[in-house]
């Protein structure tokens, strides 16, 4: 079945040397790139969390129902 997978995924056009490559660098950035991967959903959670939240609403100088 692994066979299959990566004949599969090298006929879909990906270069296994250049993903090693990009291991390879991930790794020099001193993390291992699953918990790196890890982080940055951490991040991108929190951020989309952030967009939702609900906003102040600003004060309008124009408003009349003072």
């Amino acid at each position: 079945m692994y066979k299959q997978i990566v004949e599969f995924l090298r006929q879909s056009g990906v270069d296994f040397d250049e993903a090693r490559a990009d291991l390879k660098r991930w790794k020099s950035w001193g993390g291992k790139p699953i918990a790196v991967q890890a982080g940055l959903r951490k991040r991108e959670r929190k951020a989309r969390e952030a967009e939702q939240e609900p906003q102040p609403e600003l004060a309008d100088p124009d408003r009349q129902d003072r």
